[in-house]
Order: structure tokens, then sequence, then C-alpha cells
């Protein structure tokens, strides 16, 4: 099976060009999908020299990564989708064991989890994990399925399934939108990724505050949208 990769853009220019060399050289069939969320440094211009070998999409106004994902969305049309953020934190090739396990058993979400012995917390990022921790457990609750790792960025999906549904979310609080939505009717298969957090000087972005809204979307999907769900077949 294909798979169409969504890459939210932000002022990346450091890191761009690596990470999409790399999607590039994953030996899977696949189309590549940038969207710029309106970056303010050469983001755009590193990507100049791929060509035809991506897809640009360009936000006219900063909307935010879940504005970006959704307009990935609703242009791949391959039969599997992920996302990628634009850093190297994560290494593509963990897209290959995401998306040979979701070739190989009946599912379709699987989720890369960083929640595991390899991955060491780095001093500094402790709060960053506990909040993790804390909302993984809250979505485990919430979806009546165990989750270790809800606010991951590889979040790989059929694409029939995310098909004719009408996301809301236009900042990081596209994770637990996600999550309550599709988790809630379907099991999430996690597999262990590695994971190379950046520092905040280093372009870091998510914020404290980014854990409170992810937490207020979580309870609305859950408790006061659980309509938005019919569609989720």
């Amino acid at each position: 099976m294909s798979i169409s990769i969504i890459v939210p853009c932000y002022n990346e220019e450091k890191t761009i060009n690596q990470i999409i060399s790399k999607l590039l050289k994953l030996e899977i069939n696949k189309e590549i999908i940038v969207i710029d969320d309106c970056s303010s440094d050469d983001s755009l211009k590193k990507l100049e020299i791929f060509g035809n070998k991506i897809k640009i999409l360009i936000n006219k106004k900063n909307k935010g990564k879940g504005y970006c994902v959704r307009r990935g969305f609703k242009l791949a049309v391959n039969k599997i989708v992920v996302i990628q953020d634009g850093d190297l934190e994560y290494n593509p090739d963990d897209i290959v064991k995401l998306y040979n396990a979701m070739c190989n058993n009946n599912v379709k979400i699987v989720y890369g989890t960083r929640a595991h012995k390899k991955n060491k917390s780095t001093k500094g990022y402790l709060i960053n994990k506990i909040a993790n921790d804390f909302l993984s457990l809250l979505t485990s609750i919430f979806i009546k399925q165990k989750i270790t790792d809800a606010h991951t960025c590889y979040k790989m999906f059929k694409t029939s399934l995310i098909k004719g549904i009408e996301f809301e979310s236009n900042g990081f609080e596209i994770c637990p939108e996600l999550n309550i939505r599709l988790g809630l009717n379907h099991k999430i298969l996690e597999l262990p990724i590695s994971y190379n957090p950046r520092k905040y000087e280093e372009g870091k972005k998510i914020k404290f505050s980014d854990g409170v809204i992810a937490l207020k979307t979580m309870i609305i999907f859950r408790f006061f949208k659980k309509n938005s769900n019919k569609y989720d077949n």
C-alpha cells in the first residue's frame, strides 16, 4: 500500500532539508506533502531543491499545526497517511516500522510511542514527560484502551478512516481530537520509536499552555461533541 506523509512546517529552515531527504530515501511507495505555515524564515527557499519530488501547500497566514494537518489530510490520495514534523526529533526510518505493522495487522491506526525504556528523559523535559504521561492516562480512560503516548507526532491512519471527517483543531490540540474521535471506535496499535528531543532555543514550540488546551479539547470531544464521531467509520 502507498502512503501519504504530511509534513507541517513552520520556521524549520535548519532541519527541513534533512527531514525531507530522509523521507525521500524511505523504501516505500509514498507522496510527501509539505504544508508551510507562513514561515518567516527560509524554510520555503530550502524546499526549492526538491522540485516536483514533493508537494507544497502554503498558508497565507500562520494557522497552526492542526490546520496544516487538516489541509494535508484533504489532499492525501494514498491508502495510508502519517504525520511527520519538520524537525529531527523523530527518525523517519520508524515510519517504515509503523507502515509494515499496519500492512501486516488488521488495524486502521498505528502510533509510534516514545514511552519505553530506551528513550531516557533528558533533564529539563521532566515536566513535559509528566504532562504527556498524565494526558495519555486520561486518554486511555476516555477511549477505554491503553495508550502510552497520546501526543506522539507519529500517528498513522488508513486514509479511508479520516476522509469525510471535518476535524476542527488548528493547533497542537489536533492530537487529542484525533485520539478521542478515532480512538473511541477503533483499536490503536502502538510500537516503540526513537526520539531525540530538541531544546526550546533550537526551535521546540510546544508549551505548558498547550497541555491545558489539550486537556480541554479531550473533555470537549469526549463529552460535549460525541455526535461528531458518527462519521468515523
